[in-house]
């Protein structure tokens, strides 16, 4: 078995090189290339550095790609703050299900909860809306980075459904800007319906989102604040508390 190690194992290299359905989730990352007859064929630079060996093999992709889907013309790729799942279509029927008031601002919309509470979830994509934003990031993330660990994502408690809720988003060249949350500040009690509970904000210049969280003490509006980076580059980083 020694002797036919070393055989085996370049036949074996070989062969999933040439069939990358045999390959385990069809990585050609898993596959290691040895330097064989073929390979020596197409090289053409000395001692070229594995960096520009790899951003060719890219590149080389990247074209294929843009010339098979697009025609080969840049404009028409579309564009995405993140790589990430397609936002799920509002739930069927949520809105009159639960009695969600919905109103047209002349920059955004308001919504108002009643009595009956929708899931969190369907809460959190009619709020997200249909695209790909920071606001979706925020609200439907499951993680976010919080001191290089990975903590459960805050802003799904903080915007939790609650009675007589009032939720007013604002909107900028199209993309969502400002988000505020009214009344239902207690879990308990009369409240003021108009006491401010909540204000996040999302500055698209520095990329960062700022949350603040109010508590009423003897009249007077107490805040806490917070602030998050928003790196859609980033995979699994989407959202950093600062």
């Amino acid at each position: 078995m020694q002797a036919s190690k070393s055989g085996s194992r370049r036949s074996d290299s070989l062969w999933a090189a040439e069939d990358i359905e045999a390959v385990f989730d069809q990585d050609p990352q898993r596959v290691c290339i040895l330097q064989g007859p073929v390979a020596v064929k197409h090289a053409k630079v000395a001692d070229e550095p594995i960096q520009d060996m790899l951003d060719n093999v890219a590149s080389g992709l990247v074209s294929k790609f843009l010339e098979n889907y697009y025609g080969g013309d840049e404009s028409k790729v579309p564009t995405v703050d993140y790589i990430g799942a397609p936002p799920a279509s509002e739930p069927t029927g949520v809105v009159e299900k639960y009695g969600i008031q919905i109103q047209e601002t002349e920059s955004g919309a308001k919504l108002t909860l009643g009595q009956l509470l929708p899931p969190v979830s369907a809460w959190m994509e009619l709020l997200a809306g249909p695209k790909v934003s920071w606001l979706r990031a925020a609200l439907t993330s499951i993680n976010i980075v919080q001191g290089g660990s990975y903590v459960d994502n805050p802003f799904k408690r903080i915007f939790a459904p609650r009675r007589g809720q009032v939720v007013s988003i604002q909107l900028k060249g199209g993309q969502p800007s400002q988000i505020i949350v009214n009344g239902a500040a207690r879990s308990h009690g009369i409240h003021d319906p108009n006491f401010k509970a909540v204000e996040l904000t999302f500055d698209s210049s520095s990329s960062r989102i700022s949350l603040t969280i109010f508590e009423e003490r003897a009249g007077s509006s107490i805040p806490l604040q917070l602030a998050f980076d928003y790196k859609p580059r980033v995979l699994l980083e989407t959202l950093v508390r600062r």
